[in-house]
């Protein structure tokens, strides 16, 4: 679960860069104008990354992790659900992903390295996943894309995250 959060963090906190090339057509607005509203997000994936590592310490990383699946998809979910042209809505939604992807590294990385055996190999696979979401996050969105639309590009993501958080939670009541 650590690593598949690692690649869906990627992927889901750089998508927008290529969605937002569609959703200046659909909208009829200025790449640039689109591409700022991303700003507060990447400060909030940075700032962020701090209360999550004590809620992590506080909460168990398996616990901050549901919250991280369960947060970025409902954020993605709401990015593809924004009316045309509603920038504010946008960036708050787009807000989300900041927030709740700033969770993975502290939680996540955290997780593997106080349950892993072989702590190196455990790292290595972790890194490995990571890239991968970050080889995807051009991939999956031009897919869906193209296949649909540039809201199935958020919308599509933000359900896999809820199933995979679901997972979770079911591992970690399984006990």
């Amino acid at each position: 679960f650590s690593s598949i959060g690692h690649a869906l963090m990627h992927m889901m906190t750089a998508f927008y860069a290529v969605i937002v090339l569609t959703l200046a057509v659909a909208w009829d607005m200025p790449v640039e104008s689109l591409l700022e509203l991303y700003a507060p997000a990447a400060v909030l994936l940075g700032i962020m990354s701090l209360p999550a590592g004590w809620l992590s310490d506080r909460i168990g990383a398996p616990l901050t992790m549901v919250i991280m699946f369960f947060g970025l998809g409902i954020s993605s979910i709401l990015c593809g659900l924004v009316p045309k042209g509603d920038t504010l809505m946008l960036s708050v939604a787009l807000c989300g992903l900041g927030v709740f992807g700033a969770i993975y590294h502290s939680a996540g990385i955290g997780w593997i390295i106080r349950t892993a055996r072989e702590q190196g190999h455990a790292m290595g696979v972790n890194g490995l996943w990571g890239s991968a979401g970050l080889a995807l996050y051009g991939i999956v969105p031009g897919v869906l894309i193209t296949l649909a639309s540039w809201r199935a590009a958020f919308i599509v993501p933000g359900i896999v995250c809820l199933i995979v958080g679901l997972g979770l939670t079911w591992e970690i009541r399984r006990g």
